[in-house]
């Protein structure tokens, strides 16, 4: 998207004074922080206009969902237009705040929070969407989510053939039981999301955010990459369990864990097949599938 595209946008959008502060690419979208008379904000473009999945409209529907239950560590849904599929929230830092470096309150106030997404009702998410006319996906089960992987692994099996087969196989092994009996909020991409400004802690990037049976791969998520160590690992799970209706065992924080890195593994997969721009090498998808794999093995069972 063009800058001056982007300039008519907020000026029809009702922002004036605008300058454009900084321009990030990500995987899905492209992120222009600018400020305005009224403040700091983002705005999101998503790469592939209008994209079958909606993610981000999808994104504002969870935003504005946890507005309404008072959730306070998210940026805010300022706008979104469906025509041009763009997304404005609010500006909450730029840097990413690794769990590690939060101090023990920090991080108590960070479970807390999880808990608290984790504890929210679908029917009521439900009736929200449905009284302002927001779509809204269906609940995702793992079986859902196992046939995505599979899906995927067959659609790389060209770029490494003997790693396909390995993740096919350890997919096969994955026990359903981690699956909860009534459906959660899941942010499904929580590592590397945390902002810190002014002593507030938020997640971003809630585009793949849905309702979900195992809510616990956002758990499994930050104890995977979030290099805390022991006593913070110990801290994080007595604390969810602490403020939590979810039961936690080992076998299931384990399943979690290695469903989490399945599919990690199986995204690089298909990336590495993807044209590059400019020449870009696919090397580290490749670096990265087999990290996945390295942690995968590394996990006790």
């Amino acid at each position: 998207m063009e800058d001056l595209s982007v300039l008519d946008h907020l000026k029809s959008e009702g922002f004036e004074d605008i300058e454009i502060v900084e321009k990030l690419e990500g995987e899905h979208n492209y992120n222009y922080i600018f400020k305005s008379e009224r403040g700091k904000f983002v705005l999101r473009k998503s790469k592939e206009h209008l994209d079958e999945e909606q993610r981000l409209r999808s994104e504002r529907n969870v935003l504005k969902f946890l507005e309404h239950q008072g959730i306070k560590f998210i940026p805010r849904s300022v706008s979104y237009d469906n025509e041009r599929d763009i997304h404005i929230t609010t500006f909450v830092g730029s840097e990413n705040t690794s769990l590690g470096k939060l101090s023990q309150k920090e991080l108590e106030n960070w479970v807390s929070n999880l808990s608290k997404i984790h504890s929210l009702n679908y029917e009521e998410f439900k009736g929200f969407c449905e009284e302002r006319n927001y779509s809204y996906r269906e609940p995702e089960t793992v079986g859902q989510k196992i046939e995505e992987i599979r899906e995927r692994l067959a659609e790389a099996e060209s770029t490494d053939k003997e790693l396909v087969e390995w993740a096919e196989e350890k997919l096969g092994e994955l026990n359903y039981s981690i699956e909860l009996d009534e459906p959660r909020l899941t942010h499904h991409d929580i590592h590397n999301s945390t902002r810190k400004s002014q002593n507030n802690l938020f997640v971003i990037d809630w585009e793949f955010a849905g309702f979900s049976y195992y809510p616990l791969e956002d758990l499994a998520d930050i104890l995977i990459d979030e290099n805390l160590k022991k006593e913070q690992v110990e801290l994080v799970i007595d604390q969810y369990k602490s403020l939590s209706t979810i039961e936690i065992t080992e076998s299931v924080l384990t399943n979690n864990k290695k469903l989490k890195l399945l599919f990690q593994l199986s995204w690089s997969l298909v990336e590495i097949s993807k044209p590059r721009k400019n020449g870009e090498s696919s090397e580290k998808y490749h670096n990265y599938a087999r990290e996945r794999k390295e942690k995968f093995n590394s996990i006790q069972n």
